[in-house]
């Protein structure tokens, strides 16, 4: 009888097993491979656009649920932020780079009406430290302090997650001290955020009564799956598809600023738009940045979601 040949295991299968064996013989190497497979998977994406001078990828403005335009051919959004300086501006333009500064947790916050999140998030406080501060009442948390990136992750990993189990999706669990510290601290994370809790509570209850969930601009999705699926769904529509809301309203007027202005890439929280070189970006940007700064009627409140702002120019003309 001839061996059984083995094939690669799969991400999601080798990241279930590190959750249950984070410090288990082996458990190393899992890390190290699912870095490969990761590392091998913008390699291919990269691959394929050796020998390609221009990109002219198509935008698909119906394809996702949430509303959000995707860029396809070749899918950019895929590009990880590191390498997407492989793809520049071609002769004669620049691009102008967006994006909105935490604005999922800042849409949660406000459906949820956590005024004191809201004031850190206005004042350019940093949320992740006020957070680890209640969790640790009467200790100083600092920004250097292991806890603020334990809250960072935390937070990441519960933002659409059914409960506090949600930490078990985290890549290391090691950083925690193991498994049943990541669940320890994830409980005392969403203890310091009773009013996000219940926020989310009501809008699973609400999702699985009545299997569909809207935006703050209405667009509705159906729900299907099980009551756990309806609710985590449910909620997720509810934020993201809000910023898709919001992207699809701002990137237009933006683009509507000059004639000769493209549509590069949609970041879902960010976009790329090109503009022909005879605009001055100073002056674009300025435009762009009194259109972003707004503020935005949600859930009967008035929200500003700020942005940071880049500019790129084409390498050939550097210096010129």
């Amino acid at each position: 009888m001839r061996p059984r040949v083995i094939g690669s295991v799969a991400t999601p299968a080798l990241t279930a097993w590190l959750r249950s064996h984070e410090g288990a013989i082996g458990a190393e190497v899992a890390r190290c491979r699912l870095a490969f497979m990761d590392l091998e998977g913008q390699a291919r994406f990269i691959r394929g656009l050796v020998g390609t001078p221009w990109v002219r990828p198509r935008v698909l403005v119906t394809s996702q649920v949430s509303g959000r335009w995707s860029t396809t051919d070749p899918p950019l959004a895929n590009l990880p932020k590191e390498q997407l300086g492989i793809i520049v501006p071609e002769y004669g333009t620049f691009w102008v780079v967006f994006d909105l500064i935490a604005v999922e947790a800042l849409l949660a916050a406000t459906y949820a009406q956590e005024d004191h999140v809201l004031g850190i998030i206005r004042d350019g406080g940093d949320i992740h430290i006020d957070t680890a501060q209640r969790m640790f009442p009467g200790e100083v948390i600092t920004k250097d302090d292991p806890r603020r990136q334990l809250a960072k992750i935390t937070g990441y990993n519960l933002a659409y997650a059914y409960d506090y189990r949600g930490i078990l999706e985290a890549k290391d669990l090691s950083i925690f001290g193991g498994r049943a510290a990541a669940l320890e601290f994830a409980r005392s994370y969403l203890a310091a955020r009773p009013g996000l809790v219940a926020a989310k509570q009501r809008v699973f209850s609400e999702s699985y009564r009545t299997h569909q969930a809207r935006s703050a601009f209405g667009r509705r999705r159906y729900l299907t799956g099980d009551e756990r699926t309806q609710a985590k769904d449910g909620w997720s529509h509810t934020i993201q598809s809000t910023v898709s809301g919001m992207m699809n309203r701002l990137i237009p007027r933006m683009l509507a600023l000059d004639p000769g202005a493209r549509f590069v890439l949609n970041k879902h929280d960010g976009a790329i738009l090109a503009y022909p070189r005879s605009v001055d970006p100073s002056t674009l940007v300025a435009y762009c940045q009194a259109i972003v700064n707004e503020p935005w009627a949600l859930w009967g409140r008035k929200v500003v979601a700020p942005a940071t702002w880049a500019i790129v120019r084409c390498p050939e003309e550097e210096g010129e």
